[in-house]
Parts: structure tokens; C-alpha cells; sequence
């Protein structure tokens, strides 16, 4: 199992016992049904940026983080490096002129990871900001970005998937 509860190296920024609640309760999720697919909904302005760098600080393996436009990808990448300086980050993002497909943590592009899925292929991990953009039907570049993923990991029990937003 790649889930572990590891010290946090959060520095310049400390959570709130609700952010701490919820990316704890989503690690007692995947503990329980491994498969599962997890959700946190919190209101704008509640730190969900945060909950992302937190959660992919716990996970043991390779994240990828992705946004549908270049702010959102931007700004969570730096708030990722305000909280995990230490932390190996990148950002895949056509727009913003960066691919780095190798870091730990990637925050990235749908658009520009669904034409490159295969240097993704060994992630473990895909957080989706703004999830309710996430169509329920097979199309689209995010599920195309997960189905990639699955796929190439072996099926979905391979592959933890978590979104956040704060409009379910």
C-alpha cells in the first residue's frame, strides 16, 4: 500500500483542525476501500489549495495535481512550495511555458497531460481541483487523463483519485 502517515514538513503555514480533518478522513477512506474515489467539498476561500500540498505531502508515491486553467495550476504549485519546500515540484503546463514531467509532485494542465499521458503513467496519485468540472460520461480530457493512468497502472485499484471544490 503506498499510504503512510508521515511527519509533516509543513513550515511557513499551519492548517486549520478542519483541513487537517478532512485530508485525514480521506486517508481513512482509501484505508477502508482502497479503490475508492474521495471527495473534499469546502467553501471558497477555505484552504482547499492547501488540503492539496497536505494531501500529496502524506502520499507515498508519485502525484499528480491537475486544474483547467494556468492560475489555478500556478497557484497551487506555489502554495505546494510555501508548504513541502522539500518536496521535489513541477509544473506541466503548455501555457505556462514548463514541463516537468519527473518531479514527485506534478501540478499540471489537463489539457496539456491528456496529449502526454504516458510520461504520467506512474502516478499513483491524481488530485483534480475544481472536480465538479469532471464530466460523469466517459468523455472529456479528464477522464481520458485517468483512464490513460488506470490503464497503464494495471486498473483502478492502482490508481487513487481525489477531487475538491467547493460547488458538488
Amino acid at each position: 500500500m503506498q499510504l503512510a502517515l508521515i511527519p509533516s514538513t509543513l513550515t511557513a503555514i499551519v492548517p486549520y483542525d478542519y483541513q487537517m480533518d478532512a485530508v485525514s478522513a480521506v486517508f481513512r477512506n482509501w484505508e477502508q476501500r482502497p479503490a475508492s474515489s474521495q471527495i473534499i467539498v469546502a467553501p471558497t476561500g477555505s484552504g482547499k489549495t492547501l488540503m492539496i500540498g497536505m494531501t500529496a505531502e502524506r502520499y507515498v508515491g508519485r502525484v499528480l495535481v491537475l486544474a483547467h486553467v494556468p492560475e489555478l495550476v500556478e497557484q497551487n504549485y506555489q502554495m505546494f512550495r510555501q508548504v513541502c519546500p522539500s518536496i521535489s515540484a513541477g509544473v506541466y503546463a503548455a501555457k505556462l511555458g514548463r514541463k516537468d514531467k519527473r518531479a514527485q509532485v506534478t501540478y499540471a494542465l489537463v489539457q496539456s497531460v491528456a496529449r502526454n499521458i504516458a510520461a504520467f503513467r506512474d502516478c499513483g496519485l491524481i488530485v483534480i481541483d475544481e472536480a465538479h468540472l469532471v464530466p460523469h460520461s466517459s468523455d472529456g480530457q479528464y477522464r481520458a487523463v485517468i483512464d490513460g493512468i488506470r490503464e497503464a497502472r494495471g486498473g483502478s485499484q492502482f490508481v487513487k483519485i481525489l477531487g475538491l471544490t467547493a460547488t458538488p
